[in-house]
């Protein structure tokens, strides 16, 4: 049996100041209904934010946002571990976005 295929491009973003950032781009959407997975993971998502359609998920030394309906966030990650950080990011998002 075949394992899933993942739906995500990473872009490398110039940045300053030791921060690494990424656009993540995703094949299918991120919707509102998505927040809980993320709340359940562990991200702070405040109520303003998806209230005006803005996705922001806000981890340990790692942000992410986008408009909601979109299919490309801005991701950074500052902390010594963001190698980390990003591939556990990026597994939530790719399982989001495939169920």
């Amino acid at each position: 049996m075949l394992g899933r295929r993942k739906v995500i491009t990473k872009h490398v973003v110039k940045s300053c100041c030791g921060n690494r950032s990424y656009i993540f781009e995703t094949t299918k959407p991120v919707m509102k209904s998505h927040i809980q997975a993320f709340e359940a993971a562990g991200y702070l998502v405040p109520k303003q934010f998806i209230n005006i359609g803005l996705f922001y998920a806000q981890g340990k030394g790692l942000i992410a946002t986008g408009n909601f309906g979109s299919t490309r966030f801005n991701v950074r990650a500052s902390a010594k571990n963001a190698d980390e950080l990003l591939n556990a990011f990026e597994t939530l998002l790719d399982s989001v976005v495939n169920t």
